[in-house]
């Protein structure tokens, strides 16, 4: 659940809900547009500011004290101190995740007895039902199918759904649902969804009306949790832990067949990795179609979070999976608000995280499988197919036909917008990508469709400001009514 809050005048407000505190506090929101900016460049960081001014949020692990001189956060929970590299290998490893994930997702089971599973048939959510299947009274399954075949996983999702003994519910989405004109996440108090989720959502609602859930269940946060890595950090952490041995060229091995680099190129980066000492780390940043001058400018700061500082002599396997999980720390929160029932996130439970947070990266790479310790906690609990499988399916087919077909459009919206008149986007440079017959590269499609529900949150969020300013004198910072 969310935690949201402002602080001003001796008082302090929360909420889980954004539009409730609001109207708690009776303020008026205003865009922080430097904070929509920052958002945009520093990819998935969840920052404590949000994009409302004056509106802040706790994230897991945090507390906020609130005292007679203001408030303050602290730390009551921090990942660095479960980095202590199990000594159990192999199948025994295994087995004890198997056991831990079990014993949890039945406790959530107890709470939600009648559940609805968001199955892709992937690793991830193909372990979630797995484990509510052996714990739940009622489950159903439902899988989303989308309009290109690159994202259509019914086959794995079938397989799965019979090993478990579920009805499995199949629902096409629908592109005539996508509305580039409303945001999906115009209910969160920062610009984070994108614009073609929609479709996705609608299609979520529909299985909750068929089956009258208690609860959404689905495997976000698995990839963070079980450390996907395509790097070779795995490699250096071995080196450091167990010097020359057979183990270090099995590892060698297992990052070239899950990246498909040579030896030579896994080699070369891990002198590299080598090299590096424990600085702070550096987050992620994304300035496709950004303004040059606004990222100059207005993102020169670095992101800043107490995870992002991590102890001297920490592997760097486990500098990247703290990394990980800070970055699915901003997607607890479901960004449809239509949805009348919880949506859990059950991998990203405490003593799930606490585990795997003591896994060797060695471990979570072994066999040139990824997430190869989840892969053999429930080899004997799911189809071969689905503990097999390596690719993903993705939506991103279907949504470079959708900019393709509606790219005049959708070029209207983002050169006369509020976010191009503010300066945060590169107006050539969304020029030049929305010309009839330019060929999108990958990460394009899913860029663009985020831009575009950024656009539409900040004209959601700009019109209730301006309707406060009809209704009220206040000046354009955020105050609280006397």
């Amino acid at each position: 659940m969310p935690c949201y809050y402002v602080s001003e005048k001796h008082r302090t407000i929360f909420s889980s809900d954004v539009n409730i505190l609001l109207d708690a506090a009776r303020l008026r929101p205003v865009v922080d547009w430097e904070a929509v900016g920052r958002s945009l460049y520093f990819y998935q960081f969840p920052a404590e500011a949000t994009a409302l001014v004056g509106v802040s949020q706790i994230y897991g692990g945090e507390a906020l004290l609130v005292g007679s001189t203001g408030v303050e956060k602290s730390q009551c929970w921090n990942p660095w101190d479960h980095i202590n590299d199990k000594t159990t290998t192999g199948e025994a490893l295994g087995e004890q995740l198997c056991r831990i994930v079990r014993t949890t997702l039945s406790a959530w089971a107890a709470a939600y007895p009648r559940s609805l599973i968001s199955l892709s048939g992937g690793l991830d959510s193909s372990i979630v039902a797995s484990c509510l299947a052996a714990a739940c009274s009622d489950i159903a399954c439902l899988t989303v199918v989308t309009p290109d075949p690159v994202g259509d996983e019914r086959v794995y999702a079938r397989a799965v759904s019979e090993a478990i003994g579920s009805k499995l519910i199949e629902i096409l989405e629908q592109v005539e649902l996508v509305d580039i004109t409303n945001s999906v996440a115009e209910r969160m108090p920062v610009p984070c969804g994108k614009a073609h989720e929609r479709a996705y959502n609608e299609a979520i609602r529909k299985g909750v009306v068929q089956t009258c859930p208690d609860a959404l269940f689905v495997g976000a946060g698995g990839d963070n949790v079980f450390y996907l890595t395509h790097s070779a950090r795995p490699l250096v952490d071995r080196f450091r832990a167990e010097g020359w041995s057979i183990g270090i060229l099995q590892t060698l091995n297992d990052i070239c067949t899950i990246t498909g680099a040579s030896a030579w190129q896994v080699i070369r980066e891990s002198f590299r990795l080598i090299r590096m000492r424990n600085a702070s780390i550096r987050w992620l940043t994304v300035p496709d179609y950004l303004s040059p001058e606004f990222v100059k400018t207005r993102c020169a700061e670095t992101a800043q979070h107490p995870w992002l500082n991590p102890p001297e002599g920490v592997p760097l396997g486990k500098i990247g999976h703290v990394t990980m999980l800070l970055r699915a720390m901003n997607h607890l929160e479901h960004r449809d608000k239509s949805l009348n029932i919880p949506m859990i996130s059950p991998l990203l439970s405490q003593p799930i995280v606490e585990f795997c947070l003591g896994v060797p990266s060695w471990e979570a790479c072994a066999g040139g499988k990824d997430r190869a310790v989840a892969r053999r906690a429930f080899e004997r609990h799911l189809p071969p197919a689905v503990i097999r499988r390596g690719a993903k399916g993705s939506p991103d087919g279907w949504v470079a036909q959708f900019i393709a077909v509606h790219g005049p459009n959708i070029a209207h919206r983002l050169l006369d917008g509020e976010l191009v008149r503010h300066g945060i986007l590169d107006r050539s440079a969304i020029e030049a990508i929305l010309r009839p017959g330019v060929r999108l590269a990958p990460t394009d499609a899913p860029r663009l469709m985020a831009l575009l529900d950024a656009e539409a949150w900040v004209r959601h969020w700009s019109s209730l400001e301006a309707f406060g300013s009809e209704r009220t004198s206040e000046s354009s910072v955020v105050k609280f009514d006397d």
